[in-house]
C-alpha cells in the first residue's frame, strides 16, 4: 500500500489512469476514496477514469479489428466475420451500450465490434455516451460510500453498499423477466 501512495504522490493521476484501463470500477472506486480525504481531486477521478475507459476499449476494439488479419488465411473465421459485421451494421449502438452498462459483457462485445468492422467514429462515440453515465454513477456511489465510511458511520455504510446491491438485482432480474417474457 505505501508503494501505491509513493507512486501516485510521484506520478498522480498517471497512475490511476494505467489502473483503470486494466481494472476501471475498483480502480475508480479506490481513487474516490483518495479524492474522499483530499489525496486527489474528485473531477480529475472522473475525467482521468473516462478517459481511461475509453483508452481501453479502443485497444479492446483494435484487437479485433487486426488480429485475425496476422492469423494465416486459413484460420482466419471468414463466416464469423461476415455474421459479425451484419450484427454490428444494424445493431452495432445498442449492443455497445449494452455491453458497456452490464460490465461482464463488455470485452467480448468490445473485441467483436472490432472484429465485425464497427465504424470507429460510432463506436467511440456509442463508447463514450455509455461510459459517461457508468462511471459518473460509480464516482458517486464511491463518494457517498466512502464518506459515510470516513465518518465513522460504517454501519450506514453497510446498509447503503446492500441497498445498492438489492437495488441492482432488482433492476437486473426485471430487465431479465421483461427479456424473456
Amino acid at each position: 500500500m505505501d508503494g501505491l501512495i509513493a507512486a501516485l504522490e510521484t506520478y498522480g493521476l498517471w497512475v490511476v489512469f494505467a489502473l483503470a484501463v486494466i481494472e476501471g470500477p475498483f480502480v475508480v472506486l479506490a481513487a474516490t476514496a483518495l479524492a474522499k480525504i483530499g489525496m486527489l481531486d474528485v473531477r480529475a477521478v472522473w475525467a482521468i477514469a473516462i478517459l481511461a475507459d475509453l483508452f481501453g476499449d479502443a485497444l479492446l476494439y483494435l484487437v479485433g479489428r487486426h488480429l485475425p488479419d496476422c492469423l494465416p488465411a486459413r484460420h482466419r473465421p471468414r463466416i464469423l466475420r461476415d455474421k459479425a459485421e451484419t450484427m454490428f451494421h444494424r445493431s452495432g449502438a445498442r449492443l455497445i451500450v449494452m455491453a458497456k452498462l452490464t460490465h461482464f459483457a463488455g470485452l467480448p462485445t468490445l473485441v467483436a465490434a472490432g472484429f465485425g468492422r464497427m465504424p470507429f467514429g460510432p463506436f467511440l462515440l456509442w463508447n463514450f455516451l455509455a461510459t459517461v453515465p457508468k462511471v459518473s454513477a460509480i464516482v458517486l456511489v464511491g463518494w457517498v460510500f466512502w464518506q459515510a465510511v470516513l465518518s465513522e458511520e460504517a454501519g450506514q455504510a453497510t446498509a447503503l453498499l446492500c441497498g445498492l446491491a438489492v437495488a441492482l438485482a432488482v433492476i437486473l432480474l426485471g430487465l431479465w423477466t421483461r427479456r424473456w417474457a
